[in-house]
């Protein structure tokens, strides 16, 4: 049948087929995305009706190359250049990797002592976690931080149930959470030593890498018999005898300690006789009674040895109390013959106003430079009441003492007898303002005594403060635990062990399921996209047309 117009039909129908194949190009690539973002991943598959897709769109371009090729080859060379860009800054990040953790708290980074540290560390070591599911994706990301930070940390996850021949190369009682961190030679990669983690975070992992290194145990022995804070909770026998489970302990303090790898042993030198030969240092927190001569004995014999000691010794306030106990005598010449003086006397601020006499006495500390002091952290530190630990003016011979904490600039020397003596007459107390009295006052000092020909490991060492307090169970806080960790790490000559902050978690992190990853992964990466594609083209291709 003849055309009555005249005008030719087959470059419309022609049109019309290119269409209906770019549409079924477009419908193969979409199909395409839609199985990637299913599956989580590209498949042959996928992969193939994607690429089939793309092929059969381009088809929507044969009728304008001729016209438009040079416009084509122009965006072809353009988009080729911005992919290759992308392509080498992703390699770039990838061999150099750079993020920015934005919780308020730090959930998904290591703090700046482990990275120190790991830049530091010249040693292979390698990291196996049995994780379940649950945990993996928190394991890996703590990994590898690490990983990033020293290309000799290696690291592999398993599951325990599902990886049964790896788990069985490291007993036959492995379980979900175990993780084993292993020291490697540089050259054959054989594992010299292996330590066992039953808890995969920051604090435990980098220690736990210090132990394998170390390969010597941190020993540390609490005295008791004498009032001391215990190292053991009595919420057993609290809640027998129907009262309230007491905050002045130490639970706390030795589930970290613990968690550092160091071993919290209690001594009764009563029953003992004398400090164990394993001891790293000896412990002392808040004494009510004094020691006996015997003890006292076994305690110098110990320090004379190149033993060490820390003593955290709370004001002697008896009589200000009214309480019939003895003063700490014994104990109090013993110490003060390594190099300090413990007058009978606490710290005060200086008044303000109408401010009450307890007030007084919560004393802002503010720490020197020192090995001991090397923390970073801007929380305020308070000791209430703060006891006077001074330097010795007459210091024993080869003795070093050295003062690290100490009252704000206007702090004041109290004595313990006029304190008592205004409690006893209801009296509110009077300051001496006398300028002898006034100014920055030690509360806390170490003293390190060497005798020449002596080896630095054999040094006897103290550490003096003036309030055990900030040790206990319901008082702790970051600075007192770092303050704790660090006279310990000092005191045993383990500068290599690390004062990490415990974690503070604020804010719950979001967990996604596997649905919502892969909507995600699909949305983001694939779909947002290549509509921004699509349309880009279609728009540049519209106006050219138009004009």
């Amino acid at each position: 049948m003849a055309n009555p117009t005249g005008i030719s039909t087959a470059p419309m129908v022609a049109n019309s087929r290119i269409k209906a194949v770019a549409f079924v190009g477009m419908v193969l690539f979409f199909t395409g995305l839609v199985l990637t973002g299913y599956y989580g991943a590209f498949s042959r598959l996928s992969s193939a009706l994607c690429v089939l897709g793309i092929l059969l769109g381009s088809a929507l371009f044969l009728p304008r190359v001729t016209r438009n090729l040079r416009l084509y080859v122009n965006m072809t060379l353009y988009s080729v250049f911005v992919i290759l860009t992308l392509v080498m800054l992703f390699l770039v990040l990838r061999r150099h990797p750079a993020s920015y953790d934005s919780t308020r708290s730090r959930l998904y980074s290591i703090s700046e002592v482990t990275r120190a540290f790991l830049q530091r560390l010249n040693q292979p070591v390698r990291v196996t976690a049995f994780l379940t599911e649950a945990g993996k994706d928190d394991a890996t990301q703590l990994l590898g931080e690490y990983q990033r930070y020293n290309h000799g940390f290696t690291y592999e996850v398993y599951n325990p149930f599902r990886d049964v021949a790896v788990a069985r190369r490291y007993g036959l009682n492995v379980s979900p959470g175990d993780v084993f961190v292993e020291s490697l030679t540089t050259d054959t990669q054989t594992v010299l030593r292996t330590v066992k983690l039953t808890r995969l975070r920051e604090e435990e992992l980098t220690n736990g890498i210090i132990q394998l290194l170390r390969g010597r145990d941190v020993v540390l022995y609490f005295l008791t018999g004498h009032g001391e804070m215990s190292i053991e909770s009595d919420r057993a026998a609290a809640t027998l005898g129907n009262r309230r489970v007491r905050m002045d302990e130490l639970v706390w303090l030795k589930e970290q300690l613990e968690a550092s790898y160091i071993k919290v042993v209690p001594l009764s030198l009563a029953q003992r006789g004398k400090v164990p030969s394993d001891a790293s240092a000896v412990v002392m927190v808040a004494p009510k009674t004094d020691i006996t001569s015997s003890e006292r004995t076994a305690l110098q014999e110990y320090l004379d040895a190149g033993g060490r000691g820390i003593f955290l010794l709370n004001p002697d306030t008896s009589q200000a109390a009214r309480d019939s106990r003895l003063p700490l005598r014994s104990l109090t010449e013993l110490v003060e013959q390594y190099g300090f003086e413990l007058p009978r006397e606490i710290a005060a601020v200086a008044p303000q106003g109408n401010t009450a006499n307890q007030d007084m006495f919560s004393v802002p500390v503010q720490f020197r430079k020192s090995p001991i002091t090397q923390f970073s952290s801007d929380e305020a530190f308070f000791l209430n009441p703060a006891r006077i630990v001074a330097p010795s003016k007459v210091p024993p011979p080869n003795a070093i003492v050295d003062v690290f904490m100490e009252s704000p600039a206007d702090g004041r020397r109290v004595g313990l007898d006029d304190l008592a003596a205004a409690v006893a007459k209801r009296e509110r107390l009077t300051v001496n303002t006398d300028p002898k009295n006034a100014g920055a006052q030690p509360l806390g000092a170490s003293v390190t005594i060497l005798p020449p020909g002596t080896p630095e490991e054999r040094a006897t060492k103290l550490v003096v403060i003036g309030n055990g307090n900030f040790v206990s169970t319901g008082l702790i806080s970051q600075k007192g635990w770092l303050l704790f960790l660090n006279t310990v790490n000092w005191m045993t000559s383990s500068g290599d062990l690390i004062a990490i902050p415990t974690a503070r978690i604020e804010n719950t992190p979001v967990i996604l399921s596997d649905g919502q990853k892969q909507f995600l992964f699909l949305l983001t990466v694939i779909i947002v996209p290549t509509l921004i594609t699509i349309f880009g083209l279609g728009y540049s291709i519209s106006k050219r047309e138009l004009a």
